[in-house]
């Protein structure tokens, strides 16, 4: 009886990589090419990396707290947030209407209150 291997036709605990853009460049043996990911679905992607240095002596909860206020400022959580799940675009569409009418109610309420409040 013949292996899977042996039916596709590839050695024993070797994988046959059929995909061109996989395959290593002539003249470069092992690895094959990886090209990264950068289209996503809100376009193209910029991918960057956080940084954040221990300082000798310094608390562990420090470095997190400034870890977590760097990957806030990029906007990485509420980007995992945002893409968790699939959104269909009529459902991105609706949402985004109802948060711009919820914000121009709220700016609304914020002038009306300020007009009938005295000035000091």
């Amino acid at each position: 009886m013949a292996t899977r291997e042996e039916k596709n036709g590839c050695e024993a605990g070797r994988v046959r990589l059929s995909s061109p853009a996989l395959r290593a460049p002539p003249g470069v043996a092992g690895r094959p090419r990886r090209k990264p990911i950068v289209a996503g679905a809100g376009g193209l992607e910029v991918k960057t990396v956080i940084v954040v240095k221990v300082k000798k002596g310094e608390a562990i909860d420090k470095a997190v707290k400034r870890l977590k206020k760097a990957m806030d400022k990029e906007g990485i959580i509420k980007h995992l947030r945002d893409t968790r799940y699939f959104e269909k675009p009529c459902v991105r569409r609706r949402l985004k209407s109802v948060r711009a009418r919820s914000r121009a109610r709220s700016i609304a309420r914020r002038q009306a209150l300020a007009a009938t409040l005295p000035r000091i």
